[in-house]
């Protein structure tokens, strides 16, 4: 079902503001225009002279068009945060609801498993007449229960666990071993932060490159 509560004319708006903002627009247009008599290379000191400039005038340019969207977007921002809360207070009351109750379902579930483990003779009589626990809905095969198990609580009361990484000792874990999984992004935000703190050209496997700071 769609909800269309707020439901607009896209296409409109952009013309209204289009309209509301043709100075800023005819600048832009003339700017992005100019990109195109801008040199393959810079040879001469006139042409760096007047790149610099053009840079600046972008620079320029680009301040200007955020002020202005920023200005004009406030309204609008304030009455998005103003729903997104009001639904993110109930995704959060449900979630925080939902934690509380598996925290519950993972406590009895590592008891039961414990129980299990400190009772061999049970075990051993399980390894022979073991019966699969599966869900009756689905089929889904959730794992094996013993004979001592009622029938009801092996449809229903079986609880499936699975294992999760909860906290990492960053002095302690093995870096190499998740060098594989460890993604392109981080490496390159732990990079940046290393040429912060002992700058460039130290760090083997990097490679740094320099550019215009105007």
């Amino acid at each position: 079902m769609t909800n269309n509560l707020f439901a607009t004319d896209i296409e409109a708006v952009i013309r209204a503001v289009e309209e509301a903002n043709k100075p800023i627009v005819d600048r832009h247009k003339a700017l992005m225009a100019a990109i195109d008599r801008v040199p393959v290379r810079l040879e001469t000191e006139e042409e760096v002279i007047r790149a610099k400039t053009f840079a600046e005038q972008l620079e320029a340019a680009n301040r200007k068009c955020r002020s202005v969207r920023l200005e004009d977007t406030k309204p609008i921002r304030e009455l998005l945060k103003k729903v997104e809360g009001f639904f993110k207070n109930m995704e959060k009351e449900a979630a925080d609801a939902r934690k509380f109750v598996m925290d519950k379902l993972s406590d009895a579930g590592r008891r039961l498993n414990t129980q299990r483990r400190r009772d061999p003779e049970q075990d051993q009589e399980a390894n022979v007449n073991e019966t699969i626990i599966t869900n009756p809905q689905t089929g889904e095969v959730y794992g094996t229960a013993s004979p001592h198990i009622s029938q009801s609580v092996a449809d229903e009361g079986f609880i499936p666990l699975t294992w999760r990484v909860s906290q990492v000792d960053r002095d302690h874990v093995d870096l190499e071993a998740l060098r594989p999984f460890i993604t392109e992004t981080a490496l390159l935000n732990a990079a940046r932060a290393h040429m912060r703190e002992h700058g460039p050209n130290v760090l083997r496997g990097v490679t740094y490159t320099q550019e215009a700071n105007l």
